[in-house]
């Protein structure tokens, strides 16, 4: 069984929703043969080299953390992480990091390719309705914002803490209709929908049993 990681807690995922966006070899090939350093000005230039639009240049940095920065089990089971632990500089040198590093370092990538990017706090629902504390991305292209979490497009941690690599593009732009099943942002704006939900929604059996429609849905 997978377990989907959040900042704080460890907490148990049934199964993955559809696909929001299909893979794109082209992009995904190029971000395979970038260069081996920890430098990070030197990975942005490589991530935002040749792309057509700032699309091609989101989607290449979500493939590049996907495929090369690991969850950091021991350092989400401290109390507290340090601003040392969670800077880019430390995560790309040690390729692991919490949802709160991963947010940050997506922020990074985006800043140098100057495309408007936020850090969104707020919680995260698992299968079965355990809450914890998470973080994720948005980010602004041509006036329209996208939803994005590195942290669960990377893979998953297994019952026994170990985590494995698995690139999950649902994560990659995904529709807000589907991204609240899972993420409640503290600024209810980022929820980018016309009718935003309350806390007790989020928190509601009603929206659960919504939840648990969708899986098995999708497992039907």
């Amino acid at each position: 069984m997978k377990i989907r990681f959040t900042c704080i807690f460890i907490l148990f995922a049934f199964v993955s929703y559809s696909q929001s966006k299909e893979l794109d070899t082209t992009l995904y090939n190029y971000v395979l043969k970038s260069p081996r350093t920890h430098n990070f000005n030197r990975l942005a230039d490589f991530l935002v080299k040749d792309s057509q639009n700032e699309k091609e240049t989101v989607e290449k940095i979500y493939y590049w953390i996907c495929q090369n920065i690991g969850y950091d089990y021991a350092l989400s089971r401290k109390f507290k992480s340090s601003t040392e632990q969670l800077s880019v500089k430390n995560i790309l040198k040690n390729k692991k990091t919490i949802c709160s590093g991963y947010s940050n370092l997506f922020k990074s990538f985006c800043d140098y390719a100057k495309i408007e990017c936020v850090i969104i706090s707020g919680k995260s629902k698992q299968f079965g309705g355990k809450i914890a504390k998470h973080a994720w991305n948005a980010v602004n292209i041509h006036n329209k914002w996208y939803l994005i979490d590195n942290t669960w497009g990377a893979g998953y941690l297994t019952k026994g803490g170990n985590f494995e690599r698995q690139l999950e593009m649902e994560y990659l732009f995904t529709n807000p209709n589907d991204f609240i099943i899972e993420h409640f942002p503290n600024d209810s704006t980022f929820q980018l929908l016309e009718k935003p939900i309350t806390n007790n929604d989020f928190e509601s059996s009603s929206f659960e049993i919504l939840r648990e429609k969708k899986f098995k849905d999708i497992l039907d």
